[in-house]
């Protein structure tokens, strides 16, 4: 098989394996959050980062194939990152840029959101 196949073979299967990992870091966050389910996530994860330390290691498949492509090795070792913070969390995982929302499930003072518009509207007039 051609070696650009191979690598652009191993980049989809990689890319593929890393989606459920990255699923279930917001979907079994919070709520759905069972030590179960975090430990079967983390041998996962654990497994695709020796596959992927193994790639760069070795420069090979499990086969005798010999990968010289230098992108499958940028993202192996940028799925070992990615599968290492693809983990659950017992708090739910917000997305940045709903994190300074409002948010009135989350109420850590009695005070609403117009009561902090007016304390803001005082300071700046």
């Amino acid at each position: 098989m051609n070696n650009t196949l191979l690598a652009l073979l191993v980049i989809a299967v990689s890319t593929v394996f890393y989606l459920p990992a990255h699923w279930t870091k917001f979907a079994w966050s919070g709520r759905g959050f069972t030590k179960a389910r975090n430990h079967i996530m983390l041998i996962y994860n654990i497994l695709m980062i020796i596959y992927h330390s193994y790639l760069i290691e070795s420069g090979r498949l499990f086969s005798q194939e010999s990968l010289l492509f230098l992108p499958a090795g940028f993202l192996s070792a940028a799925l070992i990152l990615f599968h290492g913070l693809a983990i659950p969390r017992e708090h739910k995982n917000r997305r940045w840029r709903w994190r300074n929302r409002f948010d009135p499930k989350i109420r850590r003072h009695k005070k609403s959101i117009h009561d902090y518009r007016r304390e803001h509207r005082k300071k700046r007039g």
